[in-house]
């Protein structure tokens, strides 16, 4: 990835915090969404959803390393329908998880559901 290119992808990344790490509700819980029509750019809310898996887990581990999210936050990634391609595995590792009181879930969400 070039320099360019990789500066644009990191100031992608950081807008999320900037503007408050998608949807955080009262009780600590945030809400990521991802949709695979959706437009380069996106943060992860509702109206703004990522593109690929990718961007929602590394969205999460960004927020929970500079401490916009705390680790005993649950979060709810809901997937949008559709056609998610894929050019390798989506990998999820030990720093991905989260505990019994603050899971982390990716949900489908069905045709319609929004």
């Amino acid at each position: 990835m070039g320099g360019n290119a990789h500066m644009k992808r990191l100031i992608g990344i950081l807008t999320v915090f900037i503007t408050g790490f998608a949807t955080v509700n009262s009780y600590g819980a945030s809400n990521i969404y991802v949709a695979p029509n959706a437009r380069a750019g996106g943060n992860g809310e509702k109206g703004s959803p990522y593109r690929t898996l990718e961007q929602a887990r590394d969205g999460i581990r960004t927020a929970r390393a500079s401490g916009a999210l705390k680790k005993d936050s649950s979060v709810t990634i809901h997937l949008a329908p559709g056609i998610y391609r894929r050019e390798s595995a989506f990998v999820l590792e030990a720093q991905d998880s989260g505990a019994a009181d603050a899971p982390v879930v990716y949900r489908a969400q069905a045709p319609g559901q929004t």
